[in-house]
């Protein structure tokens, strides 16, 4: 092993300063390089013996000198495909809202940065924590394109278990040969935890306090503005929107998050329905992981189209997304026939449990389906694609949708092989919980905790030096 590069995003270089040392030891000779993104956690590694740290806001934030060059995008086409580049743009909740001029130059200087930083670095394998924005995902078509490995932690949807992923979609193949007794209790006993005690997913904890009216929301708001406008850790960082954006975003969201939890009317649950739970967007899971189904109202419309009459479509909007969208969103899913919308802050097990069926993008709904006995159907790459129950409607023509979603509707798919497949996945997995440091501090950043991560990355850096 003779280099590592670490691709660091914001508050997860407190994850990375840990695993650095753990790394170290098990490789001595190797050199180690950092690359930041969030100028502010570039001190972290001050002690780490780096042999090298890059910040990406020096190199990717100010485009106002880049000139256009249609050869260069073309012969960056011509190397790594054009859909694959245009794959890269609608990754970038930001960049995306562009011209086409600037999606252009921010694209021909992003593939320029990573190549030399590639070439500079030359890595045996990579480290990071995501695949989705432009700068991101563009570092990983560049890496996979020299066939370096990457290794990245993608949640199997399932308490805090995680497992490798190599690729910039969800992908899991089970293998069902070698799985024991043991393997099968620990699986069934997961999908009681489930569905019977509603335990969510690591991810979905970690984040239920990110809405909350209280002192700390004063406090982030002072800290935001030195950051932005005194100190200089936000300078030239697309990603940090200017104050009174910032005030609408972090006080109006919240008011109105507290208007439709406490005197909103909603519909009550119908008879005969299917279940949609709407996606937190713009997010990776929809943006990268099912780039063509953006347009939920348009996913449930056909869905609404494809039922049988006197069945309904019942939404329910995502938690976190409450006072997000604008009013001319419900507009359109009002004016759909069948749609009942219901309280966003209703249990989502309980509605899938007296639903017919679940459909979704890519949500964890849909996986929770399977393990109800439900069918469920999905529109994009997910860790769960292969599992029993769960049918992927993207490949299929919206016209032939009627047709499968009757059949499926009456088919029954037995419980042993959800099992099955989910002994499969837990057995491949490690129970880490790696996600945003600043959002539980008290649980990613225990000392266990942290071990288990470094040990996940040297255990499968060393797979990866196998393979290759």
């Amino acid at each position: 092993m003779k280099s590592i590069l670490v691709i660091s995003d914001w508050d997860f270089a407190y994850i990375w300063r840990e695993v650095i040392k753990s790394v170290k030891e098990r490789w001595p000779e190797a050199s180690i390089h950092v690359l930041v993104i969030g100028r502010m956690y570039a001190k972290e590694y001050v002690d780490c013996g780096l042999a090298s740290l890059t910040v990406l806001q020096d190199f990717l934030e100010d485009f106002s000198k880049v000139e256009f060059s249609a050869n260069k995008l073309d012969a960056l086409q011509d190397m790594y495909g054009a859909g694959v580049i245009w794959n890269g743009v609608w990754a970038d909740r930001n960049w995306v809202k562009l011209n086409e001029y600037e999606i252009s130059k921010r694209v021909i200087e992003t593939y320029g940065f990573y190549e030399k930083l590639f070439d500079q670095v030359n890595p045996d394998v990579v480290y990071t924590n995501a695949y989705a924005s432009m700068p991101h995902y563009v570092g990983k078509v560049v890496g996979e394109k020299r066939m370096i490995p990457f290794i990245k932690p993608v949640h199997t949807r399932i308490k805090d278990y995680q497992i490798q992923s190599s690729t910039l979609q969800e992908k899991f193949e089970p293998n069902l040969e070698d799985l024991t007794e043991e393997d099968l209790k620990i699986a069934a006993e997961a999908i009681e935890d489930i569905c019977d005690k509603y335990e969510k997913p690591s991810y979905e904890i970690n984040q239920s306090g990110k809405f909350n009216f209280d002192i700390g929301l004063a406090f982030r708001g002072i800290r935001y503005i030195y950051r932005k406008y005194i100190s200089g850790e936000y300078k030239g960082d697309h990603t940090k929107e200017g104050v009174i954006e910032r005030v609408y975003n972090n006080v109006v969201v919240r008011g109105r998050r507290y208007y439709q939890k406490r005197f909103k009317e909603y519909s009550p649950i119908p008879e005969n329905f299917v279940y949609f739970p709407l996606h937190v967007q713009p997010e990776a899971s929809t943006m990268l992981l099912a780039p063509l189904w953006l347009d939920q109202v348009f996913v449930i419309e056909a869905i609404s189209k494809s039922l049988p009459l006197g069945c309904a479509v019942v939404v329910k909007e995502h938690p976190q997304m409450v006072g997000k969208r604008e009013l001319d969103f419900y507009k359109r899913l009002g004016n759909i026939p069948n749609v009942v919308i219901v309280n966003p802050f209703e249990n989502s097990l309980k509605v899938q449990k007296k639903s017919k069926a679940v459909f979704s993008i890519t949500g964890t709904a849909a996986f929770e389906a399977a393990m109800l006995g439900k069918p469920s159907f999905i529109l994009g790459e997910t860790i769960f694609r292969n599992c029993p129950g769960v049918t992927a409607l993207d490949n299929i023509s919206i016209k032939d949708w009627r047709k499968l979603i009757e059949i499926e509707l009456s088919h029954i798919t037995p419980r042993d092989e959800v099992v099955d497949f989910i002994a499969s996945l837990l057995k491949s997995s490690w129970r880490i919980n790696f996600c945003e440091p600043n959002l539980n501090k008290d649980v990613v950043l225990t000392t266990e905790n942290l071990k288990r991560i470094s040990e996940f990355f040297i255990a499968e850096t060393e797979k990866s030096i196998l393979n290759n």
